[in-house]
């Protein structure tokens, strides 16, 4: 049995997944913001791209561990089933039934049109993925964190075993 197949059905495995996108892009986002100049947006210089991708990832990661834990079957015929194919986190969030508030309502719009279209530097369909490229330091990354958070939480709520809790914004690599 490959690693995939012993851990497709393990919300925990998913969970750690997430945790450690969501260590690399808060590194990123605690070296950006120590070079970030007064007035200056993440935005203009592209430097975002990489934390939006890492923060969507985690997003897609929590949400699928939610489904898995509810009880959605993970694999069809040995391979991971179609429903978990898509990047479609909206939809995840509510089948997951993941109470959202407006904010983080739009940035998970935001995080889907990221790993659709964020990985190139143009959209794969013309005018598909508009909010790919719009992320603004400290705001969004206050609603991902927000996000992010809720997501965990609803997780742990689904009563799978889980990480023991961590705090989404003050997740980093131990320092040495």
């Amino acid at each position: 049995m490959d690693r995939f197949s012993a851990l497709a059905d393990q919300p925990l495995a998913w969970e750690i997944t997430a945790a450690h996108f969501i260590v690399a892009a808060n590194e990123l986002v605690t070296l950006e913001a120590a070079a970030t100049p007064a007035g200056f947006s993440w935005s203009d210089s592209g430097s975002n791209w990489p934390v939006l991708l890492l923060y969507a990832t985690a997003a897609e990661n929590l949400l699928k561990a939610i489904r898995i834990a509810q009880g959605e079957p993970v694999t069809s015929g040995g391979a991971l089933s179609k429903y978990y194919i898509s990047h479609n986190l909206p939809r995840y969030s509510t089948d997951a039934h993941v109470g959202l508030s407006p904010a983080e309502a739009e940035m998970l719009q935001v995080l889907r049109d990221v790993l659709e279209a964020g990985k190139y530097p143009a959209p794969t369909v013309p005018g598909k993925n508009p909010n790919a490229w719009r992320f603004s330091y400290p705001d969004d990354v206050h609603t991902v964190w927000s996000l992010l958070q809720r997501l965990d939480d609803a997780l742990r709520h689904t009563g799978t075993k889980c990480l023991d809790p961590f705090e989404v914004a003050k997740l980093q690599k131990p320092r040495t």
